[in-house]
């Protein structure tokens, strides 16, 4: 089939329908570009450069009916720059054709930014960089698996949304993993994370990285092995974690981490998989809070804590044979653990489960309930006090 090109010095629009192969370029240098690219068809390309301006805007649309590969680039330098690029790669089959690619890079203020594949192909991939102040970014993939998202906001008052919405569970482990990952540098930024998917040794991945004070991260994990990971460095962040199990609910083994460094920072993690889960928290620094409520079985639990005036509270209710590991070094810090249910460990002579403080007018509250329950509270200091209660 043909395509349809037409070029203008400021204006740019190429619309394309083809039946085996095609291919768009657009390059323009000046202010107040605007760009739209619209091609159906199977095996499309697409690349936007638009540099040396300001008010630019980009709009991709492709459409591949089976067998197909989507490839689109974007690359805006300025301000007040607007992006936009749909690929839908739709086949019957939900194992599919392979692959989809996306890549937008906008350098300036106010930019804003939109990526969607949908369908039911694997191997997909997006990737996103902001340089700037203001910046606005989403990412959405809707089904497949071996699908990527990863994004870079380098900048103040940033935003950004990654979601894979349908991802693919293997319950044989022949499916990789799912991944999502974004990257935020400055204050004020807020990042959201919601992504599924993976089964028995390679569930879904996400990790969110902060730099600087008062930024946000919400991650929302459902599978089977997941990992959700965040970093946070700097003071008054905020760090949310949820994750449920997905179909194999035998051993969904999931995994939340969260590093948090500096002062007046907050985490919390929620774990409601059926089993072998792990939930960690690691905090660097004064007047921190940190909360972990677990539900399930043979579930672990571990909080470290290094500074002063920290409150740290892990509730482990619904299953059986959990553990917990509680490390505390500094002052004036209060941390509570409560276990309800069958063979719960919160310590032993032969490990180091448990807790421990080391320093002065610290506060340790241990509360199990159920049978077989075995407890561990070690403090180093003075005017230190502790509180156990089984029954």
């Amino acid at each position: 089939m043909k395509q349809i090109i037409g070029s203008l010095v400021a204006v740019l629009f190429i619309v394309g329908i083809a039946a085996a192969q095609d291919s768009s370029s657009v390059a323009q240098t000046g202010s107040s570009h605007m760009a739209t690219i619209s091609q159906t068809g199977i095996n499309q390309k697409s690349t936007v450069l638009q540099e040396d301006g300001s008010s630019n805007k980009v709009t991709v649309n492709q459409y591949s009916k089976g067998g197909g590969v989507n490839v689109s680039n974007a690359t805006q330098n300025g301000s007040n720059n607007v992006a936009s690029i749909t690929q839908n790669q739709n086949t019957t089959d939900n194992l599919g054709y392979a692959y989809q690619t996306v890549e937008i890079q906008q350098v300036g203020s106010n930019n804003q930014m939109v990526q969607v594949e949908n369908g039911d192909n694997n191997n997909r991939h997006e990737s996103a960089l902001q340089q700037g102040t203001g910046n606005v970014g989403s990412q959405n993939i809707q089904s497949g698996y071996t699908d990527n998202l990863s994004a870079q906001q380098i900048g103040s008052g940033n935003h950004f949304s990654q979601s894979i919405s349908n991802g693919v569970f293997g319950g044989n482990g022949v499916y990789p993993t799912n991944e999502v990952g974004v990257y935020q540098y400055g204050t004020g930024n807020y990042a959201t994370q919601s992504f599924q998917g993976g089964g028995n040794w390679n569930g879904p991945q996400g990790t969110a990285s902060q730099v600087g004070n008062s930024n946000q991260s919400y991650q929302t994990v459902n599978g089977d092995n997941d990992y959700a990971g965040v970093t946070q460095n700097g003071s008054s962040n905020l760090a949310y974690q949820t994750v449920t199990g997905g179909t194999d609910n035998t051993s969904p083994a999931n995994s939340a981490t969260t590093s948090q460094t500096g002062s007046n920072n907050y985490s919390s993690q929620t774990v409601t998989a059926a089993s072998q889960s792990v939930a960690k928290i690691s905090q660097t620094g004064n007047s921190n809070r940190s909360t972990q409520n677990l539900n399930g079985s043979s579930d672990a639990a571990e909080t470290y804590i290094t500074g002063n005036s920290n409150t740290s509270s892990e509730i482990q209710e619904g299953g059986n044979s959990n553990s917990s590991f509680n490390y505390v070094n500094g002052y004036n810090n209060s941390l509570s653990v409560t276990q309800s249910g069958e063979g719960n460990v919160s310590g032993t002579s032969l490990s180091n489960w448990g807790i421990n403080q080391s320093g002065n007018s610290n506060t340790a509250t241990l509360s199990q309930v159920g049978s077989s329950l075995v407890s561990s509270i070690s403090q180093i200091g003075n005017l230190n006090v502790a509180n156990v209660s089984q029954h």
